[in-house]
């Protein structure tokens, strides 16, 4: 599976745990996907790894395509994370 357009984001639906402890997740376009359809817009579970050019969560592991480029101008250091 890959995601493009990404970016990492803070997600928690839980109002008893503070934002600080929140996992890290990526919202993005998703593409290659069983359970989603191309093009649709996701934000994957729990971040558990983060490698150059992917991440994995406790079931999925997902390919990091072009990264938001508004994320990108907030967080230009996000680029170490994206994919070839």
């Amino acid at each position: 599976m890959r995601l493009e357009n990404w970016a990492f984001v803070r997600g928690n639906m839980n109002p008893y745990i503070p934002p600080e402890a929140a996992g890290q997740k990526v919202h993005g376009t998703i593409y290659g996907s069983n359970k989603f359809t191309d093009g649709e817009q996701i934000i994957t579970s729990q971040i558990i790894f983060k490698g150059k050019g992917f991440v994995t969560t406790q079931n999925s592991r997902y390919e990091l395509g072009v990264i938001d480029p508004e994320y990108l101008k907030t967080y230009p250091s996000a680029y170490v994370f994206q994919g070839e």
